[in-house]
């Protein structure tokens, strides 16, 4: 048609396309601009939802996180040193203690002989090192063929979940073999025994070896008619004392000699097993006194005890010393002696973590609620809440002398939330008897709210608990011991928000509301704009008939008017 619309006119000179084309446009300024303006506006609305809920959702975070019992159980710790080390989880109880360190837990280090290098053998022939630990034992097999290095490797390949091997270069063309426990405390002495005996002496510690018993819990005095004594005997000079029955297990001596608070300091002893039916009682000396022998010597005056101990008995000697002795940690908690294995103890209280890093020393610990991550959290609520409001003034907006007004100006829905926040934001709770304000959040005459951080410490470390009560909700007891449960002001502020951003609250029945209107809108546009055109369509057919009549019209009268301008041409 567009040929047939571009040709129109030309027969009458009056009904031309141009002449279309602006009643059209005076149609359109008329019918189709007013609803292209609504649907403008409902997109500008839309939009301008979407930025405020997006704003409510960020507000409504922070709010929520004020809300919270987590934010109030962060805690402080003051008062760590270089001897202590406390950390607190989320909601211990705040309060002081004091911790004294008598000696930190320390594990087992033994250090061997010297070898001339890393591939030194370390065997004259075949056989097991009987290891042992923490009542475990392990065996290391070796022949004359195995290297430093290959000893040091089967020792972490066999009992590398208990013990570590490594070596050591001292000096030139010397090397050692360091064995040391994985964990801290008394019970991880290491106890060597060559099964084999080909293995050098380098590799051994001087060490007391009994007799072979039947057993870990045979008698050691059978016979015994009443209770006798025992001396372990160091050749330096030190004697204990133990006595014994004939219910005495060769397992109950080692344990008198690990648990007797002197003994304990020179010796270590343990029961391993051999092969079947063969249990040795082994005492080492440990670092203080690691050159030493021992021995073991019946009281008794009928010689009640087993020979396995005394006279059968053997020394092993060996080079490899103890370099660091096994022990336990020895504290005071609030003046109370505690021992553990481990230098972190975290069974005093739950979720509380002491760590102790050097002997004699001592702290005095503080735990106090961690007020700056509620700081943190205030300075983020304030922040989003001026942008919240921002974006309500922006759409509710009238300005007379710059003649801008806000795509909601005049909603009433819109301009209540402001109006709702800022009076729960200016509470004041009577039984508290504080506000925001005391807080550091204040609002100046615009309505734009600022923190300080410095009033809000203040304030808060005066009471914390009040803080928390204002703040949250919960209990709070007045001067005459009556409790009452009262709401925090971000409860109420986290309720009021939720009523908004809900399924069925104000901003989303506003949000479903434009986008049904938008909707309408649309439809309506590309309906009235389809009757239009039909309209116009249909007009351009009629003109062009019109301008074919009158085109005809005006060849006849051009005919007849030649006809009669020759009859007067003639006459």
């Amino acid at each position: 048609m567009s040929g047939t619309i571009s040709s129109l006119g030309i027969g009458s000179g009056v009904l031309t396309a141009d002449v279309i084309d602006q009643l059209k446009d005076a149609d359109k300024e008329m019918t189709i601009k007013p609803i292209e303006r609504k649907i403008e506006l409902a997109k500008q609305k839309s939009s301008s939802l979407d930025l405020l809920t997006s704003l409510m959702d960020s507000f409504k975070s922070s709010v929520s996180s004020l809300d919270s019992d987590l934010l109030y159980q962060s805690r402080d710790v003051g008062g760590n040193n270089d001897y202590v080390e406390v950390s607190a989880d989320a909601g211990v109880s705040v309060g002081d203690f004091s911790i004294d360190v008598t000696q930190i837990a320390k594990k087992n280090v033994i250090e061997s002989g010297s070898f001339n290098a890393k591939t030194s053998k370390v065997a004259t022939g075949s056989g097991d090192l009987l290891l042992t630990l923490d009542d475990e034992s392990f065996k290391i097999s070796y022949d004359s063929n195995m290297t430093l290095e290959g000893f040091r490797d089967k020792i972490n390949d066999v009992a590398g979940d208990k013990v570590t091997a490594s070596i050591l270069q001292v000096g030139e063309d010397d090397y050692r073999l360091v064995v040391s426990s994985d964990t801290t405390g008394k019970d991880q002495e290491i106890s060597l025994l060559d099964l084999g005996g080909d293995l050098k002496t380098t590799l051994l510690q001087d060490t007391y070896s009994s007799d072979t018993f039947s057993s870990a819990t045979a008698k050691i005095a059978e016979n015994a008619t009443q209770t006798e004594q025992l001396k372990v005997k160091l050749s330096g000079g030190d004697e204990f004392t133990f006595d014994y029955d004939n219910t005495t297990t060769l397992q109950n001596l080692a344990d008198m000699i690990n648990d007797d608070a002197t003994a304990s300091t020179k010796v270590y002893a343990s029961v391993v097993k051999k092969a079947d039916g063969e249990f040795t009682l082994l005492i080492k000396t440990k670092n203080e006194v690691s050159d030493q022998s021992v021995s073991i010597e019946d009281q008794s005056s009928t010689n009640e005890l087993s020979d396995k101990l005394t006279t059968n008995a053997t020394n092993i000697s060996g080079d490899s010393k103890n370099v660091q002795d096994s022990q336990d940690a020895k504290f005071k908690y609030n003046g109370i002696a505690m021992i553990r294995s481990t230098n972190t103890i975290t069974d005093i209280q739950v979720g509380l973590s002491i760590k102790l890093l050097q002997d004699s020393g001592s702290a005095n610990i503080e735990i106090t609620q961690d007020s700056s991550k509620i700081s943190d959290e205030l300075s983020n609520m304030v922040t989003s809440y001026n942008s919240l409001i921002d974006q309500i003034d922006k759409m509710t907006l009238a300005d007379t002398e710059t003649n801008t007004v806000g795509v909601f100006n005049g909603d009433s829905s819109i301009y209540g939330i402001k109006r709702e926040l800022q009076k729960i934001m200016q509470n004041y709770d009577l039984d508290l008897g504080v506000s925001l304000s005391d807080y550091g959040v204040s609002v100046n005459e615009k309505g734009i709210m600022s923190f300080s951080s410095s009033t809000f410490e203040t304030k808060f470390n005066e009471d914390p608990q009040k803080g928390e009560i204002f703040f949250k909700g919960g209990t709070y007891t007045d001067s005459n011991d009556v409790e009452t449960e009262k709401s925090g002001l971000f409860e109420l502020l986290n309720d009021k928000l939720y009523s908004y951003t809900k399924s069925d609250g104000i901003l989303s029945n506003l949000t479903s509301g434009m986008d049904r209107e938008t909707k309408q809108l649309e439809e309506n546009h590309k309906k009235t704009l389809k009757l239009l055109n039909q309209r116009y369509d249909s007009m351009t057919a009629r003109f062009i008939e019109y301008d074919a009549m009158i085109s005809k019209l005006n060849a006849q009268f051009s005919s007849l008017n030649m006809m009669i301008q020759s009859e007067l041409n003639n006459k």
